[in-house]
């Protein structure tokens, strides 16, 4: 499964761009869900922590989960190794 993630760090913030969305972290939110994605899941911390962001993720990948294109646990998967990448990216600038 492919997914279009980037990102950056700006203006003190921290920028995920995903597929055609940006969804913004300040650091310090993005330290602590970096923090939990070693702990738990991607999607059971946000459906507690931060369950409109799940609702948005889920939503930009609503026609390929209906089409059975991949299912939600490859999504999730995807998903965190996306963030991870953007972590990797940051922590070397």
């Amino acid at each position: 499964m492919f997914i279009r993630s980037g990102g950056d760090l700006y203006d003190g913030a921290v920028v995920w761009r995903i597929e055609d969305e940006e969804i913004d972290f300040s650091v310090s939110e993005f330290e602590t869900l970096m923090a939990e994605l070693r702990r738990e899941r991607l999607f059971a911390h946000l459906a507690v922590h931060r369950p409109a962001l799940k609702a948005r993720l889920l939503a930009l990948f609503d026609d390929s989960l209906a089409r059975q294109e991949f299912e939600v646990g490859e999504l999730e998967l995807a998903l965190e190794n996306a963030l991870l990448q953007l972590e990797n990216r940051l922590s070397h600038r």
